[in-house]
């Protein structure tokens, strides 16, 4: 069965720990086994452990893969010197330990290969990451994102109207534009969620009377307020629309078409993005599930599940030699 070194302490914080998974294929192979793969839990940032991707790490394992699950520190209405960026810094601590540790069982340190995968939150986590970060530990060959959001604005929280909607095209920017002036898609998350969200992320800089002053009367943004300027000019650094793509890794996505927490909008501007820089998508879109997609309950949602197994095997073969 190999190795689980279950609850390692990576920064020396009850929320800073990792479950790493060493397959018996692995440990016989030393030599010539490189590929890791890490998944980052879900729960809107806020909630979540790292028990929830366990399934997900035996599963690769089984495979030959070593596997990871990390803990991070969650944003919440109490932090005031935490935020999302400090949640990249931890997963960035965690890949350095998985490292040494790998390095202290016999594995070659400048072979290892990295490939992030994360559900909801979690996905958005690993995208901002691999857009982000300019220097990393282990070199991330692709990204799994499911169902990720792609940041704080409201065009990428837009919805399908009913059920029985469609929407040809739905990766493409322009379908998506014309959708919302059409009223074909509505939007997921009012205004003032976006704002508290985005203070969130920031680590609750803002007082609520400042983020009233944000919002006109009729609780839309308003985008002449001194502090919003203030706070988007930072927060936007989370969009991974708005970051210079320096990696360019390549990205396998799964969205819904019934996901009533982010909507249907977020993977066309994700396309945009990755168009513009050159990064190469591959896109599986399962209509009628929604946002708990990896446990489907229509036939195409579980065919769509077994495309994306599929799809990453293939990856791992061409990124990881076997």
């Amino acid at each position: 069965m190999g190795e689980i070194n279950s609850g390692k302490d990576y920064e020396k914080n009850e929320r800073n720990i990792y479950d790493l998974y060493i397959p018996q294929y692995a440990l016989d192979r030393k030599n010539e086994i490189n590929g890791i793969i890490l998944w980052i839990h879900g729960g809107a940032w806020m909630s979540g452990t790292k028990e929830e991707m366990d399934p997900f790490c035996k599963l690769y394992s089984q495979q030959g893969y070593i596997s990871a699950t990390v803990q991070y520190t969650l944003l919440n209405s109490t932090h005031k010197d935490f935020n999302i960026f400090k949640m990249l810094d931890e997963i960035t601590a965690c890949i350095k330990a998985i490292k040494i540790n790998l390095v202290k069982k016999g594995f070659a340190g400048d072979k290892l290969k990295l490939v992030i995968g994360g559900i909801s939150s979690g996905a958005h986590l690993a995208l901002l990451y691999s857009y982000l970060i300019k220097k990393v530990e282990i070199p991330i060959q692709f990204i799994i994102n499911y169902v990720g959001p792609i940041g704080v604005h409201s065009k990428y929280f837009y919805g399908l109207n009913s059920k029985n909607e469609t929407l040809p095209n739905i990766e493409k920017v322009e379908t998506i534009e014309q959708a919302m002036k059409n009223g074909k898609i509505k939007p997921m998350m009012p205004d003032i969620n976006i704002i508290g969200l985005r203070n969130l992320f920031l680590g609750n800089k803002y007082s609520n009377d400042d983020i009233i002053k944000m919002l006109y009367p009729n609780m839309t943004i308003n985008e002449n307020d001194t502090k919003y300027k203030e706070m988007f000019n930072v927060v936007k650094f989370s969009f991974v629309t708005e970051i210079n793509d320096i990696h360019k890794t390549p990205t396998i996505c799964i969205y819904g078409g019934t996901d009533e927490l982010i909507g249907v909008s977020a993977y066309a501007y994700l396309k945009q993005k990755a168009d513009k820089d050159g990064r190469h998508l591959e896109f599986i879109y399962s209509r009628n599930e929604g946002h708990m997609l990896i446990m489907p309950t229509t036939p195409d949602g579980r065919q769509k599940i077994l495309d994306t197994g599929s799809l990453t095997m293939k990856y791992f073969k061409k990124y990881f030699g076997y």
